[in-house]
């Protein structure tokens, strides 16, 4: 039983822990661009939300045989994501869409544009369906309209499971004049 209590504390300060690091990181793009998208400069300014050693840079792995995010899914690690913040984009729908791949026994790799509400302390997102887990690469798209009294969003990558692989290149947004 006190197992089972302190299992359960933990995992609640574990996911305050995250919520405050993931809010507190604002991004340092410019207003209504992400930086960085194909991942040619690194994995810099992309936020890592649980285990930034999970993500790494190929130089040849990339969908046109040059730089992509590579994130390695093992045991135990359940889930991790890399995430922007983007601004202007209040009263506007949003479309995201990247290029990724995935393989591996038990891995899933998905797409997500998500947005909070403080005033409502929740979070609404929408999400792509996962890569198939053939390898090959896979246009992955999503969509989701930002009331106007939202002015940023993040759009992120995660990766789910216990053993492959994912790759992620080439994000981009397309967004509809209010």
């Amino acid at each position: 039983m006190r197992i089972l209590l302190l299992s359960a504390a933990i995992g609640t300060v574990m996911i305050a822990l995250l919520v405050s690091a993931w809010d507190a990181h604002p991004g340092s793009n410019p207003p209504g661009e992400l930086s960085n998208p194909d991942f040619e400069s690194g994995s810099s300014p992309w936020y890592f939300y649980l285990n930034e050693d999970a993500g790494k840079v190929s130089a040849t792995d990339g969908r046109d045989g040059s730089k992509c995010l590579v994130m390695q899914v093992h045991k135990g690690m359940g889930l991790d994501g890399f995430s922007q913040w983007l601004g202007e984009v209040a009263g506007r729908t949003v479309r995201v869409q990247a290029q990724v791949k995935s393989l591996g026994a038990d891995v899933e790799a998905w797409v997500y544009i998500e947005f909070d509400r403080d005033s409502e302390k929740r979070t609404i997102s929408t999400s792509s369906a996962p890569a198939p887990r053939d390898g090959a690469w896979h246009e992955l798209s999503c969509e989701l309209f930002v009331p106007p009294d939202i002015d940023r969003i993040r759009i992120f990558g995660r990766v789910e499971g216990t053993a492959g692989h994912a790759w992620f290149d080439n994000f981009e947004v397309e967004r509809e004049q209010p």
